[in-house]
Formats: C-alpha cells, structure tokens, sequence
C-alpha cells in the first residue's frame, strides 16, 4: 500500500497538481484525505483507486507493477491506433516519420530550457470526458472547452484564428506537415518523453480541410490525450470521439456567438433559402472548408439535414467548377508550417539571446558542432 500510495503521490506532482486540487476531481475535500491515502495511513477503496487513476492518466493494474509502469515508457507509435484493417502503422510511414521524432525531442529540451513547455490540457480541463454523457451534452463540454480556450489565449471571439501559430507558437505545440498519402488526414501522439506532435496531411489541396485538421487533432490532444487515432478519409464519423472532437474544432474555428452576429449583420437571417453563394461566403469569411460551414450552418440550426445533404451533393459535384462564381476563395489563408528544423533554429536563437544556455550545452541539444551553430546565431 505504501509503494502505491508513494507512486500516487509521485504521479500527482508530475502533474501539477496540489492534495486539495486532486481531492476536488475525485470528489472529496480537503488536502488531509489525499495526504493519508499517499502515506498509505488510510485504506484505498476500489473506487477512490478508479477515480485517481483516470486524473493521472495511468492504468490502474500499471500500479501494482512498478517496473513495468515506471521503466516503459509508451513510444509515439505505440500511442496511436491506425484504423485500418490491419491494424498496424504501415512501416513506410514509421520510416518517414522517425527523423522528425529526433527533431521533436531537441525541441523539447529547448522549450524546457526556454521554460516554454507545450499547454498542459489539465490547466482548463481537469478530468477526462466522461464518455457515458449524452453525445449533446459531450458536444457542448467540447465546445465550452474551445471557448475557454480562445480566451486563455487571448483570441477574442471575433478574430479569424490563424490556428497554425495559435498551436506552434501560443500553446507551444509542434506540428509537422507531411505527406500522408490519399487516405489519411492526420493525427496526433506524443513522444516517450511526453512531447506531443501533431501531424497533418501537407498535400490535401483543401486547405479549409488543413486547418480543420489541426483544430480536430489539437481537440484530441485536450479531450482524449492518450487514446489516439489516426483520422482517415472515409472515417465513420457517426464514431462518438469523432463527433465530440469535431464539435471542439468547430467552435475553435468558427465561435458560435460570433457567427450568429455576422450572420444577422449581413441580412442572411433575411434570407427565405440559403445558398451555396451564402454558405460560400461564410466559409471565406471563416476560412473554413464549404462543407464544414454547411454543417455548422446545420448544427446552429440555421438550415436542416437536407439544405446539408443537398450542399454535400453541390460541394462533390459542383463546387470546383462553380468556386469562381459563388466567390469561394480559400489562398489567403494557405497553411504553412515551418519545419521542425527550423523551429529548432528559432529555439536555439532564442535561448542564445536570453543567455538560459551555453554554446556547447547548446550545440548538444540542437544536434550541430559549434561551428555550425555559431553561423545560424
């Protein structure tokens, strides 16, 4: 009981957490319950173990096993699931990615030198989701999280988020475009050391549909951080995760308080029937993909499921060809992304003007001799 209460008491400060706060998201009070429970001076029910396990993210039966819990860590492949039929990252892409996971980790021992450590989801959101809610409700926590979120941040709700330097550069996560292939969107994992990297299809021509999926996997990172899949075209997006997280990336990208205000101040609430030219507009003006605007469109209950089916039906048959006339413009907002490299390169200019780090501590962590380090600063 002693060795368990000792890792429980461990895992609490890895997180941030104080006996009080972790006493509150269980369901108790008072910083003395969780003080006697890591002394191993109180005996630990089933549910109370239950409850602590889920707030510090481990499995319950990894604590009974010491070695095992605390001496294997989960890589950034082992994290993610690949939903395909056979089951298994293709190998093709592990090769692809595995540089880029060197890069990940120098950045992450720049930002912690830098003391600029990617957002702790647990600051605004404190337990995982539960998942036994109605999928109404799930949806309207995903979306107060993304409002709660924006105002952290200090992204007023009227402002067009350029969500590539809101996730690189005010949250401190790092993003890596790729090409995925024609079927897979992008994902989210993170490294043994727990720094996290999302990653999204750089060749999708939609680049409405490249920042979604930064949106989607960000939502991930918040809601399920270590339940991990890769989104693929095609997905089932009846799937429960899914439409909770879409819900996150909607709000994120297209505040609801902000569109209802735009819609009514450009006389669309005027409007018998909504057209494509309409819902054209809106997608511009939010910089999002037509098809999502619809369903938004759909979700704030300003046109119904078959208005949508309908655009769904415009948007593959004849959105391309028609783009032009109905105004659908989307190269001002193109998504790009430095690479790791160069977020590297930034890092160690940053921490050499800050004077956090000597030239040879910091030719180590940046992988370059000296020589070269002291050309780039």
């Amino acid at each position: 009981m002693k060795d368990i209460g000792k890792k429980l008491k461990e895992l609490r400060v890895s997180k941030g957490l104080s006996g009080d706060e972790v006493a509150k998201l269980i369901g108790r009070s008072g910083n003395y319950v969780i003080s006697r429970i890591e002394s191993g001076e109180t005996k630990l029910s089933l549910e109370v173990f239950d409850k602590l396990c889920k707030v510090y993210e481990v499995p319950p039966a990894s604590l009974f096993d010491v070695k095992k819990s605390f001496g294997k860590k989960k890589g950034f492949f082992d994290r993610v699931s690949y939903r395909a039929d056979e089951g298994n990252i293709p190998e093709e892409l592990k090769l692809k990615l595995q540089p880029h996971l060197k890069d990940l980790r120098r950045i992450g021992n720049l930002q912690k030198k830098l003391d600029r450590l990617p957002f702790n989801h647990r600051e605004i959101y404190k337990v995982d989701l539960d998942e036994k809610l109605p999928l109404k409700k799930q949806k309207e926590v995903a979306k107060g999280l993304a409002r709660q979120l924006r105002e952290k941040m200090g992204a007023d709700i009227d402002d067009e988020l350029d969500i590539v330097d809101f996730i690189s550069n005010k949250l401190n996560i790092s993003i890596l475009g790729i090409d995925l292939g024609e079927l897979m969107w992008g994902f989210y994992s993170k490294d043994i050391y727990g720094h996290p990297l999302i990653v999204f299809n750089e060749n999708n021509k939609f680049e409405g549909r490249k920042r979604f999926t930064l949106a989607h996997e960000l939502g991930h990172y918040f809601l399920h951080n270590d339940f991990l899949e890769i989104d693929m075209e095609g997905d089932d997006q009846d799937e429960q995760k899914e439409k909770v997280v879409n819900a996150f990336a909607q709000e994120l990208l297209v505040p609801s308080e902000h569109l209802r205000k735009y819609y009514d101040d450009v006389g669309f609430s005027l409007v018998r029937k909504i057209k494509p030219s309409h819902v054209a507009h809106l997608a511009s003006k939010f910089k999002v993909s037509f098809l999502m605007m619809a369903y938004v469109l759909v979700d704030l209950g300003k046109i119904n499921w078959n208005q949508y089916k309908e655009f769904d039906h415009y948007c593959k048959e004849k959105l391309e060809e028609e783009k032009d006339i109905i105004g659908y413009t989307t190269p001002d907002y193109v998504v790009r992304v430095k690479p790791l490299r160069q977020k590297i390169m930034d890092l160690a200019i940053e921490a050499k003007a800050k004077e956090v780090i000597g030239i040879d501590e910091l030719s180590k962590l940046a992988d370059m001799n000296t020589q070269e380090l002291a050309k780039v600063l």
